[in-house]
């Protein structure tokens, strides 16, 4: 399976010496800042584990692009979404990894679990919960957090379980899939043997703001 990925120069430069790559959890942005997001990560990487077992050294997988807009041809893919800020050195790396190995997701998708909401397979659904949660008094981040009282852990589990609805990546229901969707892919960690191609992307200020209004 073809996948695209970014790293940053001392990430290549790991590879490059341990010949492999995985994420450092300790160093990683997401999930470390906002406890939802340890929650998404966490969920993401059960859900890997079930068609990959994880390596005891991982915690969490590592990310690639498989479609973006709906196309798997990245030959003039919009740099964002490679690149974080200016005058940044990233690594573009085309990886061929096995597809046993890969779990694939609606991006689009994956920001309800990110951000902590249920995925509803319609309005209906969706205000229905919302009125359920206003006559609990509950929200959907204390719900999320909850480890302890029961009926709380019900309702966080009902709402967990709707996130599998991300790996539906050929979903047509209007209401949750965009036509041209954008499909992330997790695994566990790239080595030298599954790396391509490289390209190096670095944009000047002028740039990146011309890429932000493209």
């Amino acid at each position: 399976m073809i996948l695209y990925t970014a790293i940053t120069e001392q990430e290549y430069e790991q590879l490059q010496n341990n010949g492999k790559l995985y994420c450092n959890e300790k160093l990683a942005y997401m999930p470390n800042e906002y406890i939802l997001w340890k929650i998404a990560y966490q969920f993401m990487a059960d859900k890997l584990n079930n068609i990959d077992k994880k390596p005891d050294y991982i915690m969490y997988p590592r990310w690639a692009w498989y479609m973006i807009d709906g196309s798997t041809n990245f030959n003039n893919v919009n740099p964002l979404h490679y690149v974080s800020k200016p005058n940044e050195k990233t690594y573009v790396l085309k990886l061929d990894i096995d597809r046993n190995k890969v779990l694939l997701s609606d991006f689009g998708l994956w920001h309800c679990c990110l951000n902590g909401y249920p995925i509803w397979d319609n309005e209906n659904k969706d205000d229905a919960f919302d009125n359920f949660m206003s006559v609990c008094h509950l929200k959907y981040y204390d719900a999320l957090v909850e480890t302890e009282n029961k009926n709380i852990l019900l309702i966080k589990n009902k709402i967990m379980n709707t996130w599998d609805k991300i790996f539906n990546i050929n979903g047509k229901n209007p209401y949750l899939y965009t036509k041209n969707k954008t499909v992330q892919a997790v695994f566990w960690e790239i080595t030298l043997d599954v790396v391509l191609k490289k390209r190096i992307i670095c944009l000047s200020d002028e740039e990146y703001k011309h890429w932000e209004n493209v």
